[in-house]
């Protein structure tokens, strides 16, 4: 029995030891698992910080290069810099990114995207809307019905109030785009980023600037148009130019000079400069035909040709009469722009040797630890530009690489879409406070705070 009773109490001390050791050891690796926990958040943190400052690298370059941006003119911005290095030997890397379905290697053009190259779904009426193949009469109906309840702040937000599959048109839409009613210099260089004069209220300071840049004959058939009355839009504006004789060639200056409201801010028009096939064919009065010969014919014109609303008309993409009714809409400057702003660490030298191809492929996987990524809007239309809305995309970016790797069998992985490479290394400093953001959250949208977005209606 004393036996027994020992055997039974050395097991018992055994128990509560392996018990005790087995808690210790669930301690331990609960607080390596925090620890871990927080070091992520910490890193994720750094990350949102190094993109907020690629954020204001961008503002800052779009604040240089605004009066371009006026007179229709692409910003060039810089697409890779490193900020600081760490004591791990890490770089603090912000890249500006082509979205995932472009394949190209990264240039301005891919990734900057000119708002004003989409339909503004808060401004675009029901016919524009139902001419984008994809949406539909149905769908542009729903749209125009919901938005009478309030304007949209998302093209994602606007396919879950309509109940509507916008996932083919999306790249065509957006909620907003704007431009200041001033001049881009048509009239001459001293006349570029001065208000224009509503014609309405202002007829003599307009006669006195088109005795300036006109002709005597231009000038005296735009006074007698305005004699005869009845201008009140740019579309009534051509007609009574064509009836009382204006020449085709002043036009772009009458264009450029006037306006028709008080407002300081027009809604919605196209971009014929950067606006694709698909969105310029929905724009009345222009047929499929006409914004193919528009595309083509856009990248052949010098910089004075760009800062005009006719060369349409002068290069007979458009006649006269397909011009009248297209004219609300239009408009050759995009002061908004949308750019994906990737940032992270990189190990130090990872593309010092790579080649153009290599830089490609390393786009995508970007190398990059701790990775965020936003899709921001940025507004250049008053002076300084400011963010009008930041979306986290981290998460659709991630999945967006999964799938882009996971070919079928057949597949042949050489053929799949590579998107823009790495680029050299620019200026180093130091990175800013990002806005606050709930680290839990995978994606976010952040409304857009610039109130002329959500105005229901469009230009005239």
């Amino acid at each position: 029995m004393p036996e027994a009773r020992a055997g039974l109490v050395i097991l018992a001390v055994l128990m509560v030891v392996t018990m005790s050791a087995l808690v210790a050891l669930s301690i331990v690796s609960l607080g390596g698992a925090t620890r871990v926990h927080a070091d992520a958040s910490d890193r994720r943190q750094a990350s949102e910080a190094i993109a907020w400052s690629g954020v204001q690298i961008v503002i800052d370059e779009l604040a240089e290069q605004r009066n371009q941006m006026i007179a229709g003119e692409v910003p060039t911005l810089t697409q890779r810099t490193e900020l600081f290095t760490t004591a791990a030997g890490e770089f603090a890397v912000v890249q500006l990114v082509a979205d995932e379905s472009d394949d190209t290697f990264s240039q301005s053009a891919t990734v900057l995207h000119p708002t004003a190259a989409c339909l503004n779904m808060n401004s675009a009426d029901e016919s524009m809307l139902g001419a984008l193949e994809g949406l539909g009469t149905s769908g542009a109906a729903s749209i125009i019905s919901e938005r009478a309840r309030g304007p949209f702040a998302s093209v994602a937000e606007a396919a879950a109030r309509c109940d509507v599959d916008l996932v083919a048109v999306a790249e065509s839409l957006c909620v907003g785009s704007c431009e200041p009613e001033i001049q881009s210099g048509v009239a001459g260089p001293e006349y570029a980023g001065e208000p224009r004069i509503n014609i309405l209220k202002q007829q003599e300071a307009l006669l006195s600037v088109l005795d300036d840049t006109l002709s005597i004959e231009a000038a005296d058939a735009v006074r007698q148009a305005l004699e005869a009355g009845a201008i009140d839009s740019r579309s009534s504006l051509i007609a009574a130019c064509v009836e009382h004789g204006v020449p085709q060639d002043s036009w772009a200056t009458l264009l450029d000079v006037v306006c028709f409201e008080d407002d300081a801010i027009a809604i919605g028009r196209v971009d014929l400069l950067s606006a694709p096939e698909v969105v310029l064919a929905a724009v009345p009065g222009i047929s499929a035909d006409a914004a193919r010969t528009i595309v083509s014919t856009r990248s052949r014109l010098g910089e004075e040709t760009r800062r005009t609303l006719t060369w349409p008309v002068e290069f007979a993409a458009l006649s006269q009469e397909a011009f009248q009714e297209a004219i609300p809409w239009l408009t050759n400057r995009s002061l908004q722009v949308r750019v994906r702003v990737r940032a992270g660490f990189a190990l130090a030298g990872d593309d010092d040797t790579l080649s153009a191809a290599e830089l490609r492929d390393n786009a995508r996987t970007d190398r990059l630890s701790s990775r965020v990524e936003w899709e921001v809007v940025i507004d250049a239309s008053e002076s300084p530009p400011r963010v009008a809305s930041i979306r986290d995309v981290t998460s659709e970016s991630a999945w967006a690489q999964v799938e882009a790797h996971t070919a079928p069998p057949e597949t042949d992985p050489n053929t799949l879409a590579e998107t823009a490479g790495a680029r050299p290394r620019a200026t180093q400093g130091a990175a800013a406070e990002p806005p606050t953001s709930d680290e839990s959250q995978e994606s976010r949208d952040v409304t857009p705070r610039i109130g002329r977005w959500f105005s229901v209606g469009g230009a005239g």
